[in-house]
């Protein structure tokens, strides 16, 4: 049976002191600012959070390890979240962005939700993963098995999709310019096609084991040393800026040249 709790309307910033230990139900008025660090962590009574438009800060780890915890819907006028703001809650099965959402998510938001299947994206996004170089914004989220970047994202950075191993298809934005370090280390997808304004691929793409094809456009300038060489066992077609033709060593293994078919633009 759920048990519902609802803030007092004209509190600013909550800090989960003023909400009973047992509730179920969350709900916050549009009142609410900021939802404090640490504000909930390890609750595992607390099934649903209900934001309002207004809420415009959540904390460091404010839910963390809220096991209970099923669904998201952020407002629009939420504009920043702290790192491992719902890292560990394994009951997580969705979460949605609606407007345009913060610019950035940071490093372990949603890191081991190993339940989370839907995720819809805000369209202001522009960076995943910043901050320290600890759990990406969805590392380990074994569920995954879709994502559409939207159009204005720019960086996707540090492991930001490291060990989603049923992450098959990756929809990428025109805008992307960056794909960062373990960025999609160990996913199944099977192909990546980069557009025009790319400019670096940097230790992303080790462990896609399934991974078939890439191309990169003519605007890479930056590779990492052995980027193809190892991990891909599956890589067949390579499409890479002819600038790199005469250095092929320095990103494939010698016996990959036997089985990947590589052609320049």
């Amino acid at each position: 049976m759920m048990k519902e709790f609802t803030v007092k309307e004209g509190t600013v910033k909550v800090d989960g002191m003023e909400v009973e230990e047992d509730c179920t139900r969350l709900i916050l008025p549009p009142s609410v600012r900021e939802i404090d660090d640490f504000a909930f962590f390890g609750n595992g009574t607390l099934e649903e959070v209900v934001f309002s438009e207004g809420l415009q800060r959540i904390g460091d780890c404010a839910f963390r390890e809220c096991t209970a915890l099923r669904s998201l819907v952020f407002p629009a006028s939420l504009q920043t979240v702290g790192s491992s703001a719902f890292m560990d809650c394994s009951s997580l099965e969705s979460a949605v962005f609606t407007g345009g959402g913060p610019k950035e998510l940071p490093t372990e938001m949603f890191c081991n939700c190993k339940a989370l299947k839907t995720v819809r994206l805000g369209s202001a996004l522009q960076n995943l993963s910043t901050g320290m170089e600890i759990g990406g914004t969805f590392e380990d989220c074994l569920s995954l098995e879709e994502i559409v970047l939207p159009e204005g994202c720019e960086i996707i950075d540090w492991a930001a999709f490291s060990g989603c191993k049923n992450l098959s298809r990756i929809v990428l934005p025109s805008t992307l310019q960056k794909v960062g370090e373990k960025s999609l280390y160990g996913t199944a997808v099977k192909e990546l096609v980069f557009a025009e304004g790319l400019r670096s691929l940097w230790k992303a793409i080790y462990g896609c084991e399934k991974l078939t094809r890439i191309v990169l456009p003519s605007t890479v300038t930056s590779l990492s040393y052995k980027e193809f060489g190892g991990g891909l066992p599956s890589l067949r077609e390579v499409v890479l800026p002819k600038r790199f033709e005469g250095d092929l060593e320095l990103y494939f293994q010698k016996e990959d040249f036997r089985r990947i078919h590589i052609t320049f633009i």
